[in-house]
């Protein structure tokens, strides 16, 4: 019983130890490289999610030498600009990014598939670090991409996270591995 359990171990180790490089580097199944996170539309004096309201799905990276966002919405304005940003609270947001924009089409949907430029989030000095950050479709009308910060305010146009995100830079693995 005792040679059994010694070579069980000596086995499971064994594994460990090959698996272990592709453990560091991400490749083995299960590993949730990407995050998913739904935006709805609120009812801004509950801030309750409204049941048939406009929605999307926002798909990302986890980490990453930039962020890489997949949006889908559904049921927005008709032929309205949009812009996909990283809040950081308090208000008016400043230090914010923009993440990609575009047009819902004649049925109210919209894609935004893009890269930005981002290291990690939320970011030092938001008020929900290290908690996560809160990503938003907001009118582009709204926002002042340049100046980084919400220069109107229509939330009833707008959708709102339901979990906070977090997106960290890909730290480089020392040893043999390392350039592979």
């Amino acid at each position: 019983m005792r040679k059994a359990s010694l070579l069980a171990l000596l086995v499971a180790l064994i594994l460990l130890w090959a698996v272990s490089p592709a453990l560091a580097r991400g490749h083995h199944r299960g590993h949730a490289s990407a995050g998913v996170t739904h935006l709805v539309q609120k009812d801004p004096m509950t801030w309750d999610a409204i049941d048939s309201g406009a929605a999307g799905k926002l798909k990302y990276k986890l980490r990453g030498f930039e962020l890489k966002v997949n949006f889908k919405g559904e049921k927005l304005t008709p032929s309205t600009d949009y812009t996909l940003i990283y809040y950081p609270d308090p208000w008016p947001g400043k230090g914010l990014i923009c993440l990609g924009e575009g047009v819902a089409d004649e049925a109210g949907n919209l894609k935004i598939k893009n890269r930005a430029p981002v290291t990690n989030l939320p970011l030092e000095g938001d008020a929900n670090y290290p908690c996560g950050a809160k990503i938003w479709l907001v009118l582009t009308s709204d926002v002042d991409c340049e100046g980084r910060q919400m220069v109107g305010w229509h939330p009833e146009a707008y959708l709102f996270q339901t979990g906070l995100v977090n997106f960290a830079p890909v730290v480089a693995v020392e040893g043999p591995d390392a350039a592979q």
